[in-house]
């Protein structure tokens, strides 16, 4: 199954914070390149369902590094051998797929 805007996705995210220039988003995206995956920070609001799955307030300008997957078994499979610790993986539907 193919990623697609507006579409179905399992994201693992690895970072979030308030701050858009927190360390730990650039360490994030830094790992997940080392592992071959390409991503960015994001507004949390670029994937449907992200805000209420990380329970994070409607206020609140959170921003995150996510790596999406097609499936649960992939993003798990991911997931475990992530070289950083990932904070969840959550069902979203995506808006900000590059």
């Amino acid at each position: 199954r193919e990623l697609t805007v507006a579409g179905e996705a399992w994201a693992v995210v690895l970072a979030a914070d308030v701050d858009r220039a927190a360390p730990k988003l650039g360490r994030a995206i830094a790992a997940a390149s080392e592992m071959g995956y390409r991503t960015s920070v994001a507004s949390i609001d670029c994937d449907q369902g992200a805000r209420a799955a990380l329970g994070v307030s409607a206020d609140s300008p959170y921003s995150y590094v996510a790596v999406y997957f097609p499936t649960r078994a992939a993003a798990a499979e991911f997931a475990a051998r992530s070289l950083v610790a990932p904070v969840a993986t959550i069902a979203v539907h995506t808006y900000c797929l590059s």
